[in-house]
C-alpha cells in the first residue's frame, strides 16, 4: 500500500497577550488525526460531518477547518468567526478573564479572526 505523501504541519502562531500557542489546519479530518498520531499527541477525533472544530487541549488551541470551508464565501467567513468565538471563550475563561467583559471578548475575537483569515487566505492582508 502506498504511503501518503502528505506531511501536514499545521500553521502555528502565538497569542502573545495570553501566552497561548495556536495551531491551524485546513485539511481533511483524517489528515489532522494522522498528524496527531504521528506526533504522538493525544488521540483526537473530530466531530463526524463537521466542517470545522476548535479544540482546547492542555493550554493549546487547535483550529481545524475542512477543505469544504471556502475562505472567500459568506458561509466560510461565518464559520471562521464562529470558531474564533469558541477560541476566544476557551482562552479568556482559562486565563480568568470574565466572559462578561464585552470589550475583552470583542477585541480578542477580532484579533483571532484576522489572524485565522490571514493564514487561511494570504490575499487578505493584515494591516
Amino acid at each position: 500500500m502506498a504511503r501518503s505523501k502528505s506531511r501536514l504541519k499545521p500553521f502555528q502562531f502565538h497569542d502573545e497577550v495570553y501566552g497561548v500557542p495556536i495551531y491551524l489546519a485546513h485539511c481533511p479530518a483524517q489528515e489532522l488525526e494522522s498528524w496527531f498520531a504521528r506526533e504522538h499527541l493525544v488521540d483526537v477525533e473530530l466531530v463526524e460531518d463537521a466542517k470545522a472544530q476548535t479544540i482546547w487541549m492542555g493550554g493549546h488551541l487547535i483550529f481545524w477547518f475542512s477543505p469544504d470551508v471556502k475562505v472567500k464565501t459568506v458561509d466560510g467567513l461565518s464559520t471562521i468567526t464562529h470558531e474564533a468565538c469558541h477560541g476566544t471563550a476557551f482562552i479568556l475563561s482559562d486565563r480568568g478573564v470574565s466572559l462578561k467583559d464585552g470589550e475583552a471578548i470583542a477585541y480578542h475575537q477580532s484579533w483571532l479572526f484576522r489572524e485565522l483569515l490571514a493564514r487561511l487566505n494570504p490575499k487578505f492582508a493584515r494591516s
